[in-house]
């Protein structure tokens, strides 16, 4: 393609992508209007229903509810493919002004600048105008340290040279896959924080590993349970049923500092630790011609066990220990099923 074309076709990209934009803008307002009505009217219904039998008033109850989450739903995803059509239009905009040679939008890359490099200040490498501007399209912390530090080292061994020309080569031709993993880089941010905290996560020792914890997990929601259906059955009066429950919160408040460390190193982790079980399955699900790219790939996989599945584990205890930051959720949580203990 000639770079007219190219243009061209990075022009198209955006209009076709904004032109989707804003049809979906238009089908979220319409879904929150939706919402707040039906709220409304779920409230009357519930009113108008608590005069009439209890069958009627749980059905309204959960119908309504089944309904109002489904609607949260579709407009949860609606939110997220806008978020992503958002990235898509101002990344086709950012390649069509690069064809015109303005790099203002992108990364410069100025935080790479030493004074004391054999070449890098010399050839402008980084900074306003730098090379590191021209080809960076990296969307995670971790790509832009490594193509900095590509672009800071003279490579003089010729395979490995010519095993990245290939690896260039089978990903030029994939615009649609180029776009989509840069757009699912782009979708949480990161600092050097990030990376340090998880590695000292996983550097850590497990706090709950004694025999005890593990049949207290069992036992407790087990006895809860059987606590909770004999104060049902007027076996037991509900007040001494609540104050059982001080029982469970009393064991899992014993081990409460360290868990709070913990959750320190951990939460809030959830977005991104997602964005790179999305990134790896990318990688792991596609069909590469060139060495590098397949060696990146198998490097993906221990046995059965893919790294974007393991990632995506983690990114699920990260987002269940974040319940803890719900006072009252992660109060219930921790009285019935001895959440931050299950979590940590």
């Amino acid at each position: 393609m000639t770079p007219e074309e190219i243009k061209k076709e990075y022009n198209a990209r955006r209009l076709k992508y904004g032109v989707e934009r804003d049809l979906l803008e238009k089908t979220i307002r319409r879904y929150s209007t939706a919402r707040i009505l039906f709220f409304l009217i779920w409230l009357v219904a519930i009113y108008v229903a608590s005069f009439y039998s209890w069958p009627w008033f749980v059905s309204v109850i959960i119908s309504g509810a089944g309904v109002f989450v489904f609607l949260i739903r579709r407009h949860s995803l609606y939110h997220k493919r806008k978020t992503v059509l958002d990235h898509l239009v101002r990344i086709n905009g950012e390649e069509e002004e690069a064809m015109d040679w303005n790099f203002a939008g992108l990364d410069d890359g100025r935080e790479y600048i030493r004074q004391d490099h054999l070449f890098a200040h010399d050839l402008d490498i980084f900074g306003r105008g730098g090379l590191f501007q021209y080809v960076n399209r990296t969307s995670t912390l971790t790509g832009k340290n490594r193509l900095a530090q590509l672009l800071s080292y003279i490579e003089k061994d010729k395979s490995e040279i010519l095993m990245r020309q290939q690896a260039i080569a089978d990903l030029g031709p994939r615009l649609d896959w180029r776009q989509d993993f840069r757009v699912v880089g782009l979708q949480a941010g990161e600092d050097a924080e990030d990376a340090d905290s998880l590695n000292r996560w996983v550097g850590s020792p497990f706090d709950f590993s004694h025999v005890i914890y593990r049949v207290l997990l069992i036992a407790v929601p087990l006895t809860n349970l059987g606590v909770f259906a004999l104060s049902l059955i007027g076996m037991i009066s509900f007040w001494h049923f609540l104050a059982y429950l001080t029982l469970p919160l009393i064991i899992s408040g014993m081990r409460y500092r360290k868990v709070n460390l913990k959750h320190n190193i951990l939460g809030k982790k959830y977005p991104l630790l997602n964005k790179y079980a999305a990134l790896f399955r990318m990688i792991e699900t596609t069909e590469f011609t060139s060495a590098r790219m397949q060696k990146n790939r198998l490097d993906l996989f221990t046995g059965n066990t893919s790294a974007s599945r393991a990632i995506h584990n983690l990114a699920r205890i990260s987002n269940a220990f974040d319940t803890r930051l719900n006072f009252l959720a992660g109060f219930l949580m921790n009285i019935f099923f001895l959440w931050d203990i299950r979590q940590s």
